[in-house]
């Protein structure tokens, strides 16, 4: 969350990022995210249909896969790759530095987070906190988000994504409540003190 704080476009070309040039050919388009890894437990292809399905202007998005860890068998990889000919795509499949994870958090517009189950991860938290509009499944029970307020968009089916992508994305204010939400719930400076409080016990 702190590097979040600290990265700028500038940042990029000093740390030698591995996929700046492969986000800045894409500057004018809606930067997606899916998932965060590459297992089959993301649902990617599921998503991807229904993106290709239901939305009507796919030019105008880039579909981003992190895809560095978690791979069960390359065919998979390969699944997603044949799914996605012909769309705007980058594929992440290199090992990234702490500057690299900050800046694509930082560069997506839209996180889509539709996995099989979750324990409310830090990839979706850090993406709330870049300003990301998320959008996630309703069977994925986030109550820490839920009792906040945050503005967070849920899914009963992955069908509906593809229709959701063309609405606006988050206001600066909805940005603001979102980012003081997960910097309450997982900044070290809003949680240090619980952990110390832990430590004595």
């Amino acid at each position: 969350l702190d590097l979040i704080d600290k990265t700028s476009e500038n940042d990029a070309g000093n740390y030698n990022c591995y996929f700046y040039e492969s986000l800045k050919k894409y500057h004018d388009k809606n930067i997606v995210t899916i998932g965060y890894n590459a297992s089959r437990a993301q649902q990617h292809l599921k998503v991807i249909n229904s993106i290709k399905d239901r939305c009507h202007h796919l030019d105008n998005y880039v579909l981003i896969f992190p895809l560095t860890y978690g791979v069960e068998d390359d065919s998979y990889i390969n699944e997603i790759r044949a799914e996605t000919e012909g769309l705007n795509t980058v594929f992440l499949e290199r090992y990234m530095s702490d500057f690299e994870i900050a800046y694509l958090r930082m560069k997506t517009d839209i996180f889509i987070q539709v996995q099989i189950t979750d324990a409310f991860s830090m990839s979706m938290q850090e993406h709330m906190y870049a300003g990301n509009r998320v959008i996630t499944g309703s069977w994925l029970k986030y109550q820490e988000l839920t009792s906040e307020g945050a503005f967070v968009e849920q899914v009963d089916s992955i069908d509906e994504i593809g229709e959701l992508l063309v609405r606006p994305l988050l206001s600066v204010g909805e940005k603001n409540h979102n980012r003081n939400i997960i910097h309450k719930l997982s900044n070290w400076t809003s949680v240090i003190d619980g952990w110390e409080r832990l430590g004595r016990k």
